[in-house]
């Protein structure tokens, strides 16, 4: 039976679905030096302003700061046209359409018309178009966290809450929407602590339950959208932190779990000094002002073309290969997950090293496999969009402070044959995600997603003859935890960082059918999303064991297993 165990609402859920992020964790530094970058790098934008500037046009929205007292970056509105971009690109119509697809139930309220009244009067940025986007098609992320060496109070749990809050200003925002296909960030008139619970579980069918059930709640964006809930199985303390897609990614996920097992610690212990000292983090701009500070350089308009040439000949065409069923609907997503082992995990990374690749390599080559076994296709040109994680790839690195939404995209293509070694896909997968690194394409794809024509008749009729499927499997290679999983006070037990996942509603059908996702604290963490209907459910865990089975066992696979090998495996 579950319990529970404190006054509450319900409205809401949380967390990531990334596409694959590589793993690029660069040294956290300290503000100051950041401020120092920020107003060398930025000279045109960093004045000091508090007020917000009328808006004379353009492509894109950028920031005047100013520092507190306290040397965090506060950011308020300034609007920069940017006309060399608009000369250059004159023959490109700037739209940011988003896709029409019959799936969706948007997950918001009409807040242009009625809720102006939850918010203060002053907006503070509009949203970045993969924000925008994940704003209209999904719902909230989920981090499910699972603790070891202690049982989490709830009590404390809630004042952590709050904390939290107080450190994260982004959390303290929700959207607004102020045109058609337009929002903006803006800060609550009251925070409601609402969605702070606590659950006794009382065995595991009730735990998968209460997951499902927590998973699809929607969103209200009227209220605070952080949303914590504790789960007291038999054996240890679950936390779930929840919040919208479009307020941050897998990293940034990542970044709100330290920070509160961090806060947690402080609080138990009674550090009191390590509490007061806790800074707000402002939020920061959106990812092409970041990306581009001075404008678009001309190589990379031309790169934009380019790659706009390429989707406009492939999207209309794409096919589905492994079988979905359509609802025509949006149904409840439901996630399931496995476990690698700290041995494997181990010997992957050994192998990795040896072979001169990343890990990420091998999870990419992992889904090329099992999506051709799934296929029952041994020839198979499969071209695959993927996420890359940008906090440390901006012309000034951000470290790991941030919850926002800070992801880029990639394309990577591949024709595969029976003969396809899986080591031999492995470094080519490595070489090309080197390549279109070093071309700034995971910045470009902002530029060239905003610009593709989402409502032209080929991509549309595309999308119809594919039951509105936009895509079989998105993959997200969250990545391994960039803090230590071990939080420690004198006199008290070890708060141990076990393992984690990452799930959310409305992923599946809007992003893709299947959703797999993975992190990794002393070993490798697989999620998988998937809708709720029978057959897919079954399919789904088909392609899941077949992907961590493989994922598992690579570091010992020779170096001529080939993709013929792997069909034949049972």
């Amino acid at each position: 039976m579950i319990s529970h165990a404190s006054k509450v609402h319900n409205k809401s859920q949380h967390f990531i679905k990334l596409g694959y992020m590589l793993n690029f964790y660069g040294n956290q530094q300290p503000i100051e030096l950041i401020q120092d970058k920020l107003t060398s790098q930025y000279p045109r934008f960093y004045e000091n302003c508090n007020s917000r500037t009328s808006r004379l046009g353009g492509f894109h929205d950028q920031y005047s700061a100013y520092f507190n007292t306290k040397g965090c970056l506060n950011y308020k509105w300034s609007h920069v046209y940017r006309q060399q971009f608009q000369q250059t690109n004159a023959q490109i119509p700037l739209k940011s359409i988003l896709a029409s697809r019959s799936f969706g139930q948007l997950n918001k309220s009409d807040n242009h018309q009625n809720g102006n009244r939850y918010f203060k009067e002053e907006g503070f940025r509009k949203l970045g178009f993969f924000e925008q986007n994940l704003y209209e098609y999904a719902g909230s992320c989920y981090n499910q966290i699972h603790i070891k060496g202690i049982r989490i109070n709830f009590e404390t749990l809630l004042e952590t809450s709050k904390l939290l809050v107080k450190k994260h200003k982004i959390l303290t925002m929700s959207v607004r929407s102020i045109e058609e296909g337009n929002s903006e960030w803006a800060e609550l008139n009251e925070l409601n602590y609402n969605d702070i619970q606590e659950f006794i579980i009382e065995d595991d069918n009730q735990f998968k339950e209460k997951i499902n059930e927590l998973n699809n709640q929607k969103l209200d964006y009227l209220n605070l959208t952080l949303k914590v809930y504790l789960l007291q199985t038999p054996s240890q303390s679950v936390i779930l932190l929840g919040y919208p897609h479009c307020q941050g990614d897998g990293i940034g996920g990542m970044i709100l779990t330290n920070d509160f097992l961090t806060i947690y610690n402080h609080l138990r212990s009674g550090n009191i000094q390590a509490i007061e000292a806790i800074e707000t983090i402002q939020p920061l701009p959106n990812v092409e002002d970041l990306a581009f500070p001075d404008g678009i350089p001309e190589k990379e308009q031309h790169r934009i073309q380019q790659i706009l040439r390429e989707l406009n000949e492939t999207r209309p065409k794409w096919k589905p290969i492994i079988p979905f069923k359509i609802a025509g609907k949006q149904l409840k997503n439901f996630p399931s997950f496995k476990d690698g082992t700290k041995e494997n995990y181990e010997a992957i990374k050994l192998r990795c090293k040896q072979e001169g690749v990343t890990i990420g390599s091998v999870l990419l080559a992992s889904i090329y496999f099992s999506l051709s076994k799934m296929a029952k296709n041994s020839n198979l040109e499969l071209s695959f969009d993927t996420d890359v994680n940008l906090r440390d790839r901006f012309p000034v690195k951000l470290g790991y402070k941030n919850l926002q939404l800070f992801i880029g995209m990639i394309s990577l293509k591949y024709k595969l044959n029976e003969e396809t070694s899986f080591w031999d896909l492995v470094h080519s997968i490595f070489g090309q995600l080197q390549e279109v690194l070093e071309n700034r394409d995971h910045f470009l794809y902002h530029v060239v997603n905003r610009l593709f024509d989402w409502k032209s008749p080929d991509y549309l009729k595309n999308l119809e003859e594919n039951g509105n499927l936009g895509n079989n499997l998105n993959f997200s290679n969250v990545g391994r935890y960039p803090f230590s999983p071990v939080y420690k006070s004198d006199g008290f037990d070890d708060i141990i960082l076990e393992k984690m996942y990452a799930y959310g509603h409305d992923w599946s059908p809007n992003y893709a059918g299947y959703i797999i996702l993975v992190h990794s604290v002393d070993f490798m963490s697989y999620t998988l999303v998937c809708e709720e209907q029978e057959e897919n459910q079954r399919d789904g865990q088909i392609l899941f064991g077949y992907y961590v089975n493989l994922v598992e066992s690579s570091h010992a696979l020779e170096k001529d297993y080939k993709l013929i090998d792997f069909h034949q495996s049972e």
